[in-house]
């Protein structure tokens, strides 16, 4: 079995309540996840995106991912 992680600062849902260290977050902290997984074994890190976020869901989807 092939395990691995969806990184967090990338995704952000309002319904879950981000703490303040994932709202600030940027590219540095996603590279030191990245790295983290790596070191301990994790066999794939998912950094999923959109290019756009249709206004109407922002608010209850979140407006970054």
């Amino acid at each position: 079995m092939r395990l691995g992680i969806v990184t967090p600062l990338v995704n952000l849902n309002p319904r879950f309540d981000p703490p303040p260290w994932e709202l600030a977050g940027g590219i540095d902290d996603i590279v030191a996840v990245a790295q983290a997984a790596e070191r301990l074994g994790y066999d794939w890190v998912g950094c999923p995106e959109h290019v756009a976020i249709p206004t109407a869901v922002a608010a209850t989807r979140g407006g970054r991912y």
